[in-house]
């Protein structure tokens, strides 16, 4: 049995029953890759003038025995693919031949793209490559789309390369292809891997033929916003985002660490929970509170409709309560404090945190003081994590006990003071907890209360001192808004109304205006009007001014970004002058200077 003839026999028999096509396969063909051709027509008299083009086949004949398949894979040299490329593909048949004479065609649309992938996923020193070949249709009116599909893509070049600036004037991208594509569905096209040609094409009515992946993903499998809110007990998400995956299942993304997949089944409907613990405190206990609501009620309310469902426990769910339960300990003492909880980071909590947070619950909380004979009166830092909660420890009830104290507590404000010597002469001054926070922790102390800052200085506005010691703040607070991105903004306002009160108090003050615009600077700029009233500042600056009109000039050029003034001006002060400006924090307004 000549096993090649029948399979060129076969693919010219399948070619010719379509009107379009003619076959020009030959047997024993001496023409080197290729065993013929097959010519392309826009009509049924197959004439001249409707001739569209011709693509090269190969074809070749295996032995089997009898056994179903929808794919196989071919080996293939690569000198051959080489050369099949440099010829603008061809369509590579191989036939499966049964003893009885039966036949299988299975064919494989080798185009310049999908040879160029084949290479790019095997070594270069691979002598053979294996191509994946689909089943042949028997169909005319699917064997036709495959050979134009194949003349198409004849106009692939590998050495053209592609200009990214045809995007820009790109009118249309159109994608051939043999068989009906559901764009329903995400959609990846691949050379070497699906039978396409991506063709853009420009305003000018240049086509280009592009490689590469292709894909398009509809809007319902892309994550979206949603405005849904999703209750469960006293716990709710307010929005989140929503994806369709493959299996036609809903994924609801609430936060981070919590989404609800929603499954439908002919009228049967079901839900499903993915869980994981999130790392701040407040995400962790928000997703914790709600999950256990959800065991407890076996419910949940979308938009106001609830859902009861099936949920079946798993055997975490008691170690998450549990959890849940220090988790709330934790943020009773944090509340306590006036901490934002979302700054708690619980993978910083070790066990050694976790006994020193216990005993300061049980101070602030219950109002345990502390039996400790090495104790004194003192002021702590203590660490969580990257931040720090202050607090002073004082005499107790008697001796060898010990109780915490918040200082920023505004409902048991306490007066502090404190002295320096000047002159020779011990000087003391009233001042609130503020002042005694250095200020390169003041970004740091999470239990600082910023909120009642205001108040703190107001409750000593009888002092003169306390307005210089309001403006040391002022800038101190600026300056931590600049090192601590995380509570920037939270340390930005305190600081705008700490100076907005130092303004009501002793007026427009040079001090006080500088720090008003730079701290408008750090919000999103200076408007245009804002720029004039640093102009009209700096024209009126006096040479009996508190502060050195040399540095209130640098400071308005500074504000206004005249980089040549900025150099022209630093120049003019003393070393020692331009050290000190260098450490306020408008000095950080100054771009970096040319090198």
């Amino acid at each position: 049995m000549d096993v090649e003839a029948i399979a060129v026999a076969e693919v010219s028999r399948l070619v010719a029953t379509c009107t379009a096509l003619k076959p020009y396969i030959s047997l024993n063909d001496k023409t080197p890759f290729t065993d013929g051709h097959v010519d392309l027509y826009s009509g049924l008299k197959q004439s001249k003038e409707q001739w569209l083009g011709r693509v090269d086949v190969q074809v070749k004949g295996r032995s089997v025995k009898a056994n179903e398949r929808t794919s196989i894979t071919f080996s293939i040299k690569r000198t051959d693919l080489k050369a099949y490329q440099k010829n603008s593909g061809v369509l590579y048949f191989v036939v499966l031949v049964e003893d009885s004479g039966a036949s299988t065609t299975y064919c494989a649309l080798l185009s310049p793209f999908a040879i160029e992938d084949h290479f790019a996923r095997s070594s270069p020193t691979t002598k053979n490559i294996t191509v994946g070949l689909k089943l042949f249709p028997t169909s005319p009116s699917e064997i036709q789309p495959i050979f134009a599909l194949a003349l198409k893509t004849r106009e692939q070049r590998i050495s053209q390369g592609f200009d990214a600036v045809l995007f820009e004037r790109m009118k249309s991208l159109t994608i051939h292809t043999a068989t009906e594509i559901d764009f329903a569905v995400p959609v990846t096209l691949s050379p070497g891997s699906a039978d396409f040609a991506l063709v853009l094409t420009t305003e000018d009515g240049l086509e280009v033929p592009l490689s590469g992946v292709f894909q398009v993903t509809p809007l319902a499998f892309t994550k979206r916003p949603i405005a849904v809110e999703f209750r469960s007990g006293d716990m709710a998400y307010k929005g989140g985002t929503a994806v369709q995956t493959a299996d036609g299942s809903v994924e609801i993304e609430l936060a981070a660490g919590l989404s609800i997949v929603f499954r439908a089944s002919g009228d049967q409907h079901s839900m499903s929970f993915s869980f994981t613990l999130e790392r701040s405190l407040a995400d962790r206990l928000k997703g914790l509170e709600f999950y256990a609501a959800l065991l407890a009620t076996r419910a949940i309310s979308i938009d106001g409709v609830e859902q009861q469902f099936v949920m079946a426990e798993g055997d975490s769910d008691a170690e998450l309560i549990t959890h849940l339960s220090a988790l709330r300990e934790l943020r009773e003492l944090f509340d306590l404090l006036n901490v934002d909880t979302r700054f708690i980071d619980i993978q910083a909590i070790d066990d050694k945190l976790s006994r020193q947070l216990s005993v300061l619950r049980r101070a602030f909380v219950h109002g345990e003081e502390i039996s400790d004979p090495e104790l004194e009166t003192s002021r702590v830092l203590q660490k969580v994590g990257d931040w720090g909660l202050m607090f002073l420890v004082v005499p107790g009830s008697k001796p060898g006990r010990w109780r915490m104290v918040d200082p920023f507590n505004d409902l048991t404000r306490q007066q502090y003071r404190m002295s320096y010597i000047d002159e020779g002469v011990r000087q003391v001054i009233p001042v609130t907890a503020y002042d005694m926070v250095e200020p390169d922790q003041l970004g740091t102390v999470l239990n600082a209360n910023l909120r009642s800052i205001v108040g703190a200085y107001e409750a000593l506005s009888d002092y003169s001192s306390t307005f210089g010691q309001a403006n040391l703040r002022v800038l101190a607070l600026i300056a931590a808004a600049d090192t601590h991105e995380a509570r920037a903004e939270e340390l930005l306002e305190a600081a705008i109304a700490l100076n907005n009160w130092l303004i009501a108090s002793e007026g427009q003050k040079p001090q006080h205006l500088l720090n008003s615009w730079q701290m408008k600077w750090r919000k999103g700029g200076l408007s245009a009007p804002e720029r004039n009233e640093v102009r009209a500042f700096r024209k009126s600056i006096k040479d009996d001014s508190e502060i050195s009109p040399r540095k209130l000039l640098l400071a308005c050029a500074l504000l206004l970004g005249e980089e040549e003034e900025v150099a022209f001006l630093a120049g003019q002060l003393t070393p020692d002058e331009l050290s000190e400006m260098q450490g306020w924090p408008i000095w950080r307004l100054r771009k970096d200077p040319p090198s």
